[in-house]
């Protein structure tokens, strides 16, 4: 996403739930910084939504900003063409000329694929599901 979002609504709503974490900062500047960092780092809201709940099911203290790049590169994208696209044949780089000069491009097939390398010992839990029993609490 976009830097400069200290006040982007989503972000700032999945950086307090880290307030009752140990060491969450008290300082309101250094808050407005995690949830910056939050909104630069993270590809979407999902994928933020991804890093925060990862942190609050391992961890015990509050993520500093070193923690949020961690996170962020834990969840690479990786970029793959339409193997069925008709303007690139499946490459992603399509031949354009200008000024008499030829050259590539990427194709508009390109689409981004987020792959989750997860290198905690425990899956990522359902945010829907209870935290401390994993029992969806709606059929409890």
């Amino acid at each position: 996403m976009e830097s400069g979002k200290r006040n982007c609504p989503e972000c700032k709503r999945l950086v307090r739930l880290c307030g009752g974490m140990s060491f969450f900062p008290q300082d309101p500047e250094v808050q407005c910084l995690l949830v910056e960092e939050l909104h630069r780092l993270a590809r979407d809201h999902d994928n933020a939504h991804v890093m925060i709940y990862k942190w609050l099911y391992n961890q015990r203290e509050a993520p500093k900003v070193a923690d949020l790049v961690r996170l962020a590169a834990e969840h690479r994208v990786v970029i793959q063409p339409d193997p069925n696209c008709e303007k690139c044949d499946g490459s992603g780089w399509v031949i354009i000329e200008r000024n008499d000069c030829s050259g590539a491009e990427r194709c508009s097939c390109l689409s981004r694929q987020s792959m989750l390398q997860d290198r905690a010992s425990s899956p990522l839990p359902n945010p829907d599901r209870s935290r401390s029993s994993g029992v969806d609490p709606e059929r409890r």
